[in-house]
């Protein structure tokens, strides 16, 4: 199990834009996968730009975790949990 935190924003590839995830080019679907199956239970910091008005960065924010939120649904009812044939009782 891998702990510590993840600082997350998007981009659009040429500057550190601090775009809502989904707003720019990362593939958070992979990103999401690869820390699955790494276990990664640490904390998933937004970092959006505060060159905006605090209740659009909110709205932002509200829509990035809203995104990244039915990425990790999709992906834990994609992958099934695996059942430990050696543990179970008959």
């Amino acid at each position: 199990m891998s702990r510590g935190s993840i600082h997350a924003n998007d981009n659009s590839g040429n500057y550190d834009d601090h775009k809502p995830p989904g707003e720019g080019n990362i593939d958070w679907k992979r990103l999401l996968t690869e820390l699955s199956q790494i276990e990664f239970h640490g904390a998933f910091i937004l970092e959006l730009s505060g060159n905006k008005e605090p209740e659009i960065v909110l709205a932002e924010a509200r829509r990035a975790r809203h995104y990244l939120r039915g990425i990790s649904r999709h992906l834990a009812l994609s992958s099934p949990p695996t059942v430990n044939v050696a543990n179970r009782t008959a």
